[in-house]
C-alpha cells in the first residue's frame, strides 16, 4: 500500500513538474498577420539604430582586421591572468586596446598579447614583465600583422558571410519559393543588422569571433525560420479553409513552444560559457547570445510576416493579370 502511495506521489509530482515547465500551448497574444505595424517597426527601428550607431560610433575593428602586434609569451607556471592584464594594458607597454588570450597547459603555460601597431622596446618590456609578475617571461614569437593582410582578411571573411546568406537565401528558394527566400533574407538583415548594432553600439571589438558570430547567428536563424516556413507550407496543403493570414498565425503558434525552448537552452548554456567562461570565452560568447536572441525574435516576429506581405503582394499581381 504504501508502495503504491510513494508511486502515486511520485508521479503526481514529476507530472506537475512536467507541467510547469510545459510550453505546449505557449501563443501568441495577438495576430502578427492584424499587427503588421510591429513586425515592421521592430524590423525598421534596428535597422535605422544599427545606420545611427554606424555613423556615430562607427566599429571597433580588431588587430586582426586592421593590423597590429602578435606576442606569444611563455610562463614558467600558470600566471595570474587580471594582472598580466593590467601590466600589458599599461599604456608605456602595450595600451588599453591589447588583449591577452591563454592557451597551453599548466607545464609549459602559454599566452598570446594582441595589440595595436606602435613602437615598443621588447627588451625593456621583457624586464618589467618579469619584474612584475616575478616570474621567468621568455617572448617566444613575435609578429606584426601589417594593414594590408588585414584588410585582405576583412574582405576574404566578408564575401564568406555574403557567400553563406546568399547561399542560404538559394537553397530556401529551391526548398520552397522565392517569397519564403526574401523573408528569410530580410529576417536574415534583422539579424545581422542587431549584431552590428551591438559592436558598434558597445563598441565590442570585432575579430574572428564575431565573423563565428556571424556566422552561427545565421545558421541559427534559418534553421527556425525554415521551421515555421515548413509548418506554413504542410498547413497550407491541408488546411485550405483557412486564409492565409490565419495560416502564418497558426503556423507561428504551432512551433513557438518549439523555438522558444530550443532558444532557452541555447541561451542557458552560452551564459554560462559566458560567466563562467572567463575573458576569452567571453568575447565568444556574448555576441553569440545576442545573435540567437535575434535570431529566435527574427524567426517568430519576422520572417513570417514578411512572408504573408509578399504572398498578399503576389496574389494581388495575379488577380491583375500580371
Amino acid at each position: 500500500m504504501a508502495s503504491k502511495i510513494s508511486i502515486a506521489i511520485h508521479t503526481d509530482l514529476r507530472g506537475g513538474i512536467m507541467a510547469l515547465f510545459s510550453f505546449s500551448r505557449l501563443s501568441l497574444p495577438f495576430s502578427l498577420t492584424r499587427h503588421l505595424w510591429f513586425p515592421i517597426t521592430l524590423l525598421l527601428s534596428v535597422m535605422i539604430l544599427m545606420m545611427g550607431s554606424l555613423l556615430y560610433k562607427g566599429l571597433n575593428w580588431g588587430i586582426d582586421f586592421k593590423g597590429g602586434i602578435l606576442l606569444e609569451v611563455r610562463f614558467s607556471r600558470l600566471p595570474d591572468l587580471e594582472k598580466v592584464r593590467r601590466f600589458v594594458q599599461q599604456s608605456d607597454n602595450f595600451g588599453k586596446e591589447a588583449t591577452i588570450q591563454q592557451y597551453g597547459d599548466a607545464k609549459r603555460p602559454m599566452i598570446l598579447i594582441r595589440a595595436a601597431e606602435k613602437k615598443i622596446d621588447i627588451p625593456s618590456i621583457q624586464k618589467r614583465f618579469q619584474t612584475a609578475l616575478k616570474d621567468s617571461v621568455v617572448f617566444e614569437k613575435y609578429d606584426h600583422v601589417g594593414a594590408k593582410l588585414g584588410k585582405e582578411l576583412m574582405k576574404a571573411s566578408t564575401w564568406a558571410l555574403l557567400f553563406a546568406l546568399f547561399g542560404i537565401g538559394g537553397y530556401i528558394w529551391i526548398r520552397f519559393d522565392w517569397m519564403f527566400s526574401v523573408a528569410s533574407w530580410i529576417a536574415l538583415a534583422y539579424d545581422c543588422s542587431a549584431l552590428i548594432l551591438f559592436f558598434s553600439l558597445f563598441y565590442q571589438e570585432i575579430g574572428e569571433g564575431a565573423m563565428v558570430a556571424f556566422l552561427v547567428t545565421a545558421g541559427y536563424s534559418v534553421n527556425d525560420t525554415v521551421i515555421v516556413f515548413d509548418r506554413i507550407r504542410e498547413n497550407r496543403g491541408y488546411k485550405k479553409n483557412l486564409s492565409c493570414a490565419e495560416l502564418v498565425d497558426l503556423s507561428i503558434n504551432e512551433t513557438l513552444s518549439r523555438t522558444v525552448l530550443t532558444s532557452m537552452t541555447t541561451l542557458a548554456a552560452l551564459l554560462v560559457l559566458y560567466i563562467l567562461g572567463g575573458s576569452v570565452i567571453a568575447t565568444y560568447s556574448l555576441p553569440m547570445i545576442i545573435g540567437i536572441a535575434s535570431g529566435t525574435i527574427s524567426s517568430i516576429l519576422i520572417a513570417a510576416p514578411v512572408f504573408y506581405l509578399l504572398s498578399q503582394f503576389d496574389r494581388k499581381k495575379r488577380a491583375e493579370g500580371f
